[in-house]
């Protein structure tokens, strides 16, 4: 496909290139940081459809079957991709929720509070629940990651007049502290 043809071959090592660069820079994939070589990957895509439609077999024009039924498939994915995207704009963004937690918590007579936080193996890293106040001490909510049991009982036997809970990271449901 690519040999008689420079854009495409020129458009490939340009894709890959980058592509290849942003992978050495950083560690992590982000689609945004790809937004400037879009235009090579879809100049590629475009001469691999176009090449793909001369494709004969048998006095059948089987490229452009392939072409039609590739170009539906991605447009039926991007839907599918949008749709499912669509759905987690409606979920409440996990700053709101942990905001609307430290108001109710706030809100609630009695004692300070001090809520350790349990994230799950495969919680997302960027969802962070722990942090808290430049005052820890004068603080009303104080929260702490989940530890292992003797260092959960040192903190709460620290902000002994506190009522310790264990906030899960990942559904916000708020359970009692076993016993000191």
């Amino acid at each position: 496909m690519l040999q008689g043809n420079r854009a495409a071959r020129y458009s490939s090592l340009a894709v890959f290139g980058f592509l290849f660069i942003h992978l050495l820079c950083t560690p992590w994939m982000r689609a945004a940081y790809l937004a400037p070589i879009m235009g090579f990957f879809f100049t590629l895509i475009v001469v691999g459809l176009w090449k793909l439609e001369m494709v004969r077999w048998r006095d059948w024009n089987v490229g452009r079957a392939i072409s039609i039924a590739l170009t539906i498939g991605i447009i039926v994915l991007g839907l599918c991709w949008a749709i499912s995207y669509v759905d987690l704009l409606k979920q409440v963004p996990f700053s709101q929720r942990r905001a609307a937690l430290v108001a109710d918590l706030k809100r609630q007579p009695g004692p300070k509070w001090l809520v350790f936080v349990h994230y799950s193996p495969n919680h997302p890293i960027y969802l962070e629940a722990v942090f808290n106040d430049a005052d820890i001490d004068g603080s009303d909510v104080v929260f702490a990651r989940e530890m292992d049991e003797s260092q959960n009982r040192a903190l709460m036997a620290y902000f002994s007049s506190r009522r310790a809970v264990l906030l899960d990271a990942d559904d916000f449901r708020i359970s009692p502290m076993p016993p000191r």
